[in-house]
């Protein structure tokens, strides 16, 4: 069973509209990959894009949000 997109919303976001959507920079969303919080997907060699639904859900816990030690 495949999930019902949205049309208007994209699946993937760059790294300026996940920072926003946030409400964080782009450094801090940058750290925060590393530390394991994201798994961006690299369209391009050095160019990642973040999954809309992984930032959503990130939004969602907030506080609770704790990394992933298998990312690093």
């Amino acid at each position: 069973v495949f999930p019902v997109l949205h049309p208007a919303r994209p699946l993937l976001l760059n790294q300026k509209d996940a920072a926003t959507m946030l409400g964080i920079s782009r450094v801090t969303l940058w750290r925060m990959t590393k530390k394991g919080f994201f798994a961006p997907v690299e369209i391009l060699p050095g160019t990642f894009r973040y999954r809309a639904e992984e930032v959503e859900a990130f939004a969602r816990m907030g506080k609770e949000a704790r990394p992933n030690p298998q990312r690093n």
